[in-house]
């Protein structure tokens, strides 16, 4: 039995709507991420929900084509088609470039793991920033959550396998962020220094008891060089400064040269960790 122009209609409006009901429920998605360290993903989403909008008309404009047909109404209705189908075409190259490259602002939760009160011990007090010489980053780690458990709200950019971390320490609110050339949402690629201190920033500005671990730079040092990245630093240390912030550069011993770890010693205070 043949399909007549009517059914088609019919078809295509029902389609028009599918995908204006899914661009809504992608809008609903994006808003869940708001506000988290998956921020990023909010972007992504609603980009891909303005997609999905164009192509529910796309389907609706092909639905009033087969109402129309030879009708008065006929170039107009083929006029939506035609819009429609480019600025879905715009819309999700646009999402593919953005997700590919992560060429988006990117933004982190600020909240603590917990609050037990004052600490017993202050390793390392607010407005200061600090470096530590460690092969193993294990007390590093164990006195960042003990921080964040006692009301600091802590931001770590890491080699480290996040999820290994999160397991291993007990991680749950704090963000943790893989310096990884993978370009995955929850990635920062090591290149992407305007992104990290555009990051840091942020986070800085929303909290009151800031800290900002970077365990890595050694890693960031062989993408952007030693001289770019002390630029960033002193950039990061000044807004530490200013925001009741700590900072920490995690440097591992023989990754970068003598002189270099002396050069940072002039503006971070050495931290050190009893056996």
């Amino acid at each position: 039995m043949a399909i007549g122009f009517e059914e088609l209609r019919i078809y295509f409006k029902i389609a028009g709507v599918i995908f204006g009901i899914w661009a809504l429920i992608l809008v609903f998605q994006g808003f869940r991420h708001f506000s988290t360290q998956e921020e990023r993903r909010t972007w992504l989403l609603l980009l891909y929900a303005v997609f999905m909008f164009f192509l529910a008309k796309v389907f609706d404009g092909i639905g009033l084509f087969f109402h129309d047909f030879l009708d008065e109404n006929f170039f107009p209705v083929m006029t939506m088609i035609i819009e429609g189908v480019f600025f879905a075409i715009i819309f999700y190259v646009v999402y593919l470039e953005i997700r590919s490259t992560g060429k988006l602002p990117i933004f982190f939760r600020v909240k603590p793991e917990a609050n037990k009160g004052e600490l017993d011990k202050i390793r390392m007090e607010p407005g200061h920033s600090y470096i530590a010489e460690e092969h193993d980053t294990d007390q590093v780690y164990q006195m960042v959550y003990e921080m964040v458990t006692h009301g600091h709200e802590g931001l770590i950019f890491t080699r480290e396998f996040p999820e290994r971390l999160r397991s291993k320490y007990g991680f749950k609110e704090t963000p943790i962020i893989w310096l990884s050339r993978e370009g995955k949402e929850e990635n920062l690629r090591p290149t992407d220094l305007e992104r990290l201190n555009h990051g840091v920033q942020d986070f800085l500005k929303r909290s009151k008891n800031g800290l900002i671990i970077i365990d890595g730079f050694e890693y960031l040092s062989t993408y952007n060089g030693f001289n770019k990245l002390v630029k960033l630093l002193h950039d990061l240390r000044d807004s530490c400064a200013i925001n009741d912030a700590a900072l920490l550069v995690v440097v591992h011993p023989g990754t970068i040269t003598k002189q270099e770890v002396n050069y940072l010693k002039r503006d971070l205070i050495t931290l050190t960790f009893g056996d």
